[in-house]
């Protein structure tokens, strides 16, 4: 996973840009922080007597973006506007070819549109002066310039495809950070604490990834997903102490989550509901590492990463 760079969404909808009161309808539960600019998604607040007015900033610069631009997703209103703009930029995502040959036909259009305008005022200057007002050059030229004109008329609709995200839609994954040790080989990760919970299943682990995403494919680039999401507990390596949530972890192939239970269920449903995912048709991955697994860590592009030792 690429962290030298964010991607910004590539297109952020005014509506909840603007949105400045606490909407009638909220979730009755603690809700995840999203940032409009990148994606990155703050832990759930813990419940308090005092409820932040929903959709205003939170305060505080993105922690990867650096802008200030958060979302309460509690707020139903804005839920319903995220969705919309979230059915657009599954509906519209493009592959980098597609971004590429969209370019080349604007390009195309523009010099098509150009250059028969141009050479239509041409002829028309040139021949207007000599020529009668029947004359086939000036016939000629007009419908040329007509031609381009509804030419241009037709392109005017014709919009790129965004371009290719770096990121998932909504993530929330380790920051680089400089005050970690910096470990350039494979060493052994000594788990500090006995376990983490992944918070689908329930099940004790020292590691977990959850995604979201609109089809099977598990190995799919970090761009294609809707939501990629991870955890690592604390662990010691090399001698340095590494807190919880600090590090990256790479799962392997990832499991699609099977809610078999009325349990399983309703965690499922709270999980998506504080992310921002409301009627979505996804399909829902949790990847453990479990207390027995074996892990080794590396500094990769910044970020420490564990994974299953080989």
């Amino acid at each position: 996973m690429g962290t030298r760079s964010i991607s910004l969404r590539p297109r952020v909808p005014s509506r909840l840009r603007q949105i400045g009161k606490t909407s009638l309808e909220q979730a009755g539960h603690p809700c995840a922080t999203l940032c409009l600019s990148c994606g990155f998604l703050r832990q759930p607040e813990v419940e308090s007597d005092y409820r932040r007015p929903a959709g205003t900033e939170t305060g505080g610069a993105c922690a990867a973006c650096g802008d200030e631009a958060w979302l309460d997703l509690r707020d139903d209103y804005a839920m319903q506007v995220l969705a919309d703009d979230d059915a657009f930029s599954g509906a519209s995502r493009r592959s980098a070819l597609s971004r590429w040959g969209g370019w080349a036909a604007r390009g195309a259009g523009v010099l098509l549109v150009g250059g028969g305008g141009l050479a239509a005022a041409l002829v028309i200057l040139l021949r207007f002066v000599e020529q009668s007002l029947y004359s086939p050059w000036l016939v000629l030229a007009l419908a040329l310039f007509i031609g381009t004109v509804v030419l241009a008329m037709r392109l005017r609709d014709v919009g790129l495809p965004p371009r290719v995200r770096a990121l998932p839609l909504r993530w929330r994954l380790a920051l680089p950070n400089p005050a970690l040790p910096s470990v350039p080989e494979p060493a052994q990760v000594l788990p500090q604490e006995d376990f983490i919970t992944a918070p689908l299943s329930g099940r004790p682990c020292v590691a977990y990834e959850i995604g979201l995403r609109e089809d099977d494919d598990s190995e799919g680039a970090d761009g294609t997903w809707l939501l990629l999401e991870q955890a690592v507990g604390a662990f010691r390596i090399k001698g340095f102490d590494v807190p919880r949530g600090a590090a990256r972890v790479r799962v392997g192939p990832r499991t699609l989550f099977d809610a078999r239970t009325a349990q399983d269920c309703a965690r499922k449903q709270r999980f998506l509901r504080e992310r921002g995912f409301t009627g979505h048709s996804v399909r829902l991955f949790e990847t453990v590492l479990t207390v027995d697994t074996r892990l080794t860590g590396a500094t990769e592009d910044g970020v420490l990463v564990v994974q299953r030792a080989s």
